[in-house]
């Protein structure tokens, strides 16, 4: 009893007493394992030629202990049959089990492959699929390190950045034969890209159209709490904009909702975070602060609200937009299912001047866009000649090499910390 009137105390000393605005999910998934609750919204690509009007909500599953698959839903919450030519009886030595624990989703809109502009989606990173639009997953990783990244984001330019630990690392992807890989040597000390360090583990990235990112951080051995941090594109010394005056002890989602007009001609962004299973609302730009708390409605009595996603386009019944959150039931098995979210329902309940455009493009914006990185960069995917050969099938995947200049990747011991951490995860009632 002592123990528990304590992690009571606990969560309100880290939650003050705020009214909580309730939002109507509009769909939801059916129930199912996931290895890590962190969702990505495929859009089909602007001009590859694939006969897709619809999008796809991917997450990272589980059907075994070390061993993930991907799931896909669709925005009505049901589910898509989905496959992957990857022979997931390959037993590989350097990975945990039969395959990489997924630590995120991420898609990235409009990436060279195969001479067409394509979308790709990396269950985190050095492993990269594109999809079909018919429930295929093709592989097309070209010398693949693996190992598991906790937050990964693909800007302007086909750039990544993805997380490792505290560290956050810039790549540049390389549209290779059939397939893609990324450039290890371009973190470290470049100017095009310096490895930025933070205090806590990241858990959380997300890019900022036309400005910088915005970083989420868990607790580490320097803060005892989430923090999240603005840092430009260069990974100069980050920002810290949210001390964890709101914020848990654990950051799980992050996701932003950019619109180019909010109504006077000037720009603005809102972010979604999730955090000891409570979803907060932050306005990003064009001034950071907290908003309000955000809770689901749902069958679920006591929603643990953990991965995000999120999309500024008309997307079906979304007309004006879509958040996906991912409702962890039981944190202990990793179980839950997905909530699918009209984003006018949120404008319309929180009083916080939050605007509705369904104008900004991110795939159009990522094929024109130029990286915010300086003089002097290149955007190798759109100056690559064309790719020949066909799409890269299981046999790339099967030497499973981490690869010289890897960067800070270690393979197993990530997987194993975050295995560690998720399993130690309790429920909140």
């Amino acid at each position: 009893m002592t123990r528990l009137i304590g992690l009571v105390l606990g969560l309100l000393a880290v939650f003050p007493a705020s009214a909580q605005v309730h939002v109507p999910s509009s769909a939801s998934s059916e129930n199912f394992l996931a290895s890590s609750g962190i969702p990505a919204i495929w859009l089909p690509e602007l001009d590859a030629g694939i006969p897709m009007s619809g999008a796809r909500v991917f997450v990272p599953g589980n059907v075994a202990a070390g061993r993930g698959v991907p799931l896909a839903f669709a925005l009505d919450g049901g589910s898509i049959p989905l496959t992957i030519n990857v022979d997931t009886t390959y037993h590989d030595p350097k990975a945990e089990g039969n395959w990489v624990p997924f630590t995120n989703m991420t898609v990235a809109h409009g990436y060279s492959v195969n001479g067409a502009i394509r979308n790709v989606v990396s269950p985190g990173l050095y492993r990269f699929f594109v999809y079909d639009g018919d429930g295929l997953l093709d592989d097309v990783t070209i010398d693949p390190r693996l190992g598991a990244d906790q937050a990964t984001t693909f800007e302007p330019g086909e750039i990544i950045y993805a997380a490792y630990l505290k560290n956050l690392n810039l790549y540049h992807a390389v549209s290779t034969d059939g397939g893609i890989t990324y450039d290890p040597s371009y973190t470290g000390g470049s100017r095009q890209g310096k490895q930025a360090q933070f205090p806590g583990t990241v858990t959380g990235l997300a890019g900022l159209p036309r400005s910088d990112l915005l970083v989420g951080t868990t607790a580490g051995d320097t803060l005892d709490h989430a923090a999240l941090f603005r840092v430009d594109r260069l990974l100069t010394p980050p920002v810290l904009v949210e001390d964890g005056g709101h914020l848990g002890g654990t950051l799980e989602g992050l996701a932003v909702y950019h619109a180019d007009d909010v109504g006077d001609g000037g720009r603005g962004d809102w972010a979604l975070v999730s955090s000891d299973g409570h979803l907060l609302l932050y306005e990003v730009n064009p001034n950071f602060g907290f908003i309000t708390e955000l809770v689901i409605d749902s069958a679920d009595p006591s929603p643990y609200f953990q991965g995000v996603a999120v999309s500024n386009l008309a997307l079906g019944p979304y007309d004006k937009g879509v958040a996906v959150v991912f409702d962890a039931t039981d944190t202990i098995t990793g179980a839950g299912q997905l909530l699918f979210v009209r984003w006018d329902d949120i404008v319309n309940a929180v009083d916080g001047g939050l605007a509705i455009d369904t104008s900004f493009d991110v795939r159009a914006f990522n094929i024109n866009g130029q990286p915010n990185d300086g003089p002097g960069n290149t955007t190798p995917g759109t100056a690559h000649p064309p790719l020949g050969g066909g799409i890269g099938g299981r046999n790339s995947l099967m030497n499973g090499s981490c690869g010289g200049g890897a960067g800070p990747m270690l393979p197993v011991a990530g997987a194993l910390v975050l295995l560690g951490g998720f399993a130690g995860r309790r429920r909140r009632r």
